[in-house]
């Protein structure tokens, strides 16, 4: 596989396991905090429902990031060239979800440089 497939990939993965474990921190505390009984997250219906919410989170995340890096593009100077790679300016503050949507989408940050502005 490519690398930027294998990123892509592992960017997924990443944001759906941090999806899991807010899910699974929250099933713990409401076992032990409002004593709910742990065959009520053993079902089918609490699991599909697991699914869905891991498929939203990794959606939200995915249209966050996209709309940082719509607005990255909007402004002048968020991205920088040095020497045939291109970096996203640390004076951005959405830098992070900038980042993650080129991992999510599987771009070549190094073949979309042209005159230092990612396009």
């Amino acid at each position: 596989m490519k690398r930027a497939t294998v990123s892509s990939i592992r960017a997924h993965l990443v944001t759906a396991s941090i999806a899991a474990m807010t899910i699974d921190a929250m099933a713990f505390i409401a076992i032990d905090v409002f004593g709910i009984r742990e065959s009520a997250f053993e079902t089918p219906g609490f699991r599909l429902t697991v699914v869905v919410l891991i498929a939203m989170a990794l959606a939200l995340t995915r249209l966050l990031a996209f709309a940082a890096y719509r607005r990255a593009l909007a402004q002048p100077r968020a991205f920088i060239l040095t020497e045939g790679v291109v970096h996203s300016h640390y004076g951005f503050r959405q830098r992070s979800l900038v980042l993650l949507h080129l991992r999510f989408s599987g771009v070549n940050a190094e073949r979309c440089a042209e005159n230092g502005v990612l396009i």
